[in-house]
């Protein structure tokens, strides 16, 4: 349980926080979109706080859902996956078990 408490807590400063210059370029993007958008990440939201087109951001997005970090919620439309949740996700992906 105390994994689970310290996870969330680094995934929201990686999220929330203004510094995000010790982060890889993609997680800054990630975490850019995730600032601008606050619960809803939408193509436009992506699109705008990046600085690219709409087709640019929807792939973006859905790579990021392929990733793990977001779940597709409707057409466009993404919410972020806690880290918590994210990695037994992937173990459902991967058919491992813990």
């Amino acid at each position: 349980m105390k994994f689970r408490i310290n996870a969330n807590f680094v995934f929201h400063n990686i999220a929330v926080k203004r510094d995000i210059s010790t982060l890889p370029a993609s997680r800054a993007r990630l975490a850019s979109v995730l600032r601008a958008a606050k619960e809803v990440v939408s193509v436009d939201v992506a699109s705008k706080s990046l600085g690219i087109d709409r087709r640019g951001a929807a792939k973006l997005l859905s790579r990021w859902q392929g990733q793990g970090w977001l779940r597709r919620v409707g057409h466009g439309l993404y919410v972020r996956v806690p880290l918590d949740l994210a990695s037994s996700e992937q173990n459902c992906f991967t058919g491992s078990s813990s």
